[in-house]
């Protein structure tokens, strides 16, 4: 009789499960090709230029295409962009950069994806997604490749971090999205390791489910508004593109800098997170 994998998309007992739930060896990406791409792509020193609108759509249009296991190698590059094969996925990155980001889709994941606007500025949020996104079934990845003081792509009302959500939730029913960011727990006074927030009021049912797996999986997490009310991410561009075009849930994730070095040092803390973010709240 064939063996079965358990269910992985439940929190129940998530922090026994995710060890049983990661991916088999060969259904990796390699993360340091994720992390060689981004280190790659970044630059500390570069402007941001923001696209043309009538840009915008037609990048939304080509990330559901890529999505769909669709690729317009040509649209792309009237955009600035070339396809690269990467694992088991394929990476969108600039040409010549202008500071619209990179993203990573993968064929074999499930409908959650992860995102980090503000990879150079929020110290580790870059190499955590880029090694979750390896190690874990996440569908896609979106890094940010300027600092903030550049060119903000979580308030940008215009950017191609705007069109990768709103594909993603066109293309997947229940689609979910995991933004990371880092704050400073001293000077914000919050005692809390993480600020979890869905980036509305009143937070909706489901964000405390997540909130418990996340305390079980032994990190101190305060849940906006109804525990904390700063760093909710309630004027985020992202999570409003994602809700308008129908997606389920996204969850704004605020990070001490020493959960996030904890969080990109060891794997097995990220396999409990992943297990956390991949699951359906109970």
């Amino acid at each position: 009789m064939p063996s079965r994998r358990p269910r992985c998309h439940s929190l129940i007992a998530p922090v026994l499960l995710w060890a049983l739930c990661a991916p088999a060896r060969g259904e990796m990406m390699e993360s340091k090709d994720v992390e060689d791409l981004l280190a790659a792509a970044a630059r500390r020193d570069a402007p941001y230029r923001a696209p043309d609108g009538r840009d915008v759509v037609r990048a939304e249009e080509l990330f559901l295409g890529l999505f769909r296991g669709e690729r317009d190698g040509e649209g792309w590059r009237r955009l600035g962009f070339v396809l690269e094969d990467i694992g088991q996925g394929v990476a969108v990155r600039e040409i010549e950069p202008q500071g619209r980001g990179l993203y990573v889709v993968r064929g074999d994941g499930g409908a959650v994806a992860l995102e980090a606007p503000h990879h150079l500025s929020d110290r580790r949020t870059g190499t955590i997604t880029a090694r979750l996104l390896a190690e874990q079934p996440f569908a896609a990845a979106a890094f940010s490749t300027v600092p903030r003081k550049a060119g903000d792509l979580a308030h940008e009302p215009d950017s191609y971090f705007n069109a990768f959500t709103r594909a993603f939730a066109g293309a997947f029913p229940g689609a979910r999205v995991v933004q990371l960011h880092g704050f400073d727990g001293e000077a914000r006074d919050v005692d809390a390791e993480m600020i979890l927030s869905a980036t509305l009021r009143p937070a909706p049912a489901a964000l405390e489910g997540y909130g418990r797996c996340l305390a079980a999986a032994g990190i101190r997490v305060a849940r906006f508004p109804d525990e904390v009310r700063v760093l909710g991410g309630t004027t985020n561009s992202n999570a409003r593109a994602f809700y308008g075009a129908g997606g389920q849930l996204f969850l704004h994730i605020e990070m001490t800098s020493e959960l996030r070095d904890h969080l990109a040092r060891s794997r097995e803390a990220r396999g409990r997170f992943a297990a956390c973010l991949l699951g359906e709240a109970r």
